[in-house]
């Protein structure tokens, strides 16, 4: 069965079909947002917002750092992806809805349809927003500051595998320690107190 989805994830229609599924199951989402809405204050909807794309940020780090880059079968078909850059690997194209109906059938339970509805969509719209980063980093030029600073960032990560796991935020990296720039000058600390003559009693 694995093997099955390892040949799915390697095809090019995949690829595509997964930005399509992606943004239809967002749509979807908005939709039930819209159709469920209960009278809740805008604040405990823009809360929930936010804790989706922090939800999301978390679940990236925490995924391609453990999952990609651990002893997991997942991480071959990511060691595909450094190997070759240019090759269009994605997750199964019904992986992202799966993952958004099961997360939205779980909150609605704690904290009721329009909520759940609004934290998923939010979650959902990072993976897109991150798909579309990573897409771009790899195969378009865009004359943008902040998206060459990302691109930067994710292609020291090719070059350095167990630095800057983070895409769409450094902000992970930076708290655990694998943020390039950070354990570039750990690293440049620790040469030079070796190389520093020590006293001698």
């Amino acid at each position: 069965m694995f093997q099955f989805f390892q040949q799915i994830s390697e095809k090019k229609w995949n690829y595509v079909a997964s930005f399509v599924a992606d943004s239809l199951a967002i749509l979807i989402l908005i939709l039930t947002t819209y159709l469920t809405y209960a009278g809740q204050t805008a604040w405990w909807y823009i809360l929930a917002f936010v804790s989706g794309i922090v939800t999301w940020t978390v679940y990236e780090y925490v995924f391609h750092r453990w999952i990609f880059h651990g002893s997991t079968p997942l991480a071959l078909g990511h060691g595909k992806h450094h190997d070759d850059a240019d090759r269009l690997l994605s997750m199964p194209f019904a992986t992202g809805p799966a993952i958004y109906l099961v997360m939205f059938f779980l909150l609605r339970f704690l904290i009721g349809d329009g909520l759940a509805a609004v934290f998923t969509t939010a979650y959902a719209i990072s993976y897109l927003y991150y798909g579309f980063l990573h897409h771009s980093s790899h195969f378009m030029e865009i004359d943008l500051k902040l998206w060459k600073k990302m691109r930067a960032h994710h292609l020291l990560h090719h070059k350095f595998p167990d630095r800057n796991f983070g895409f769409t935020t450094s902000f992970w990296d930076r708290v655990f320690g694998t943020h390039y720039a950070i354990a570039r000058v750990k690293r440049s600390a620790v040469a030079a107190r070796s190389t520093t003559p020590q006293p001698t009693a």
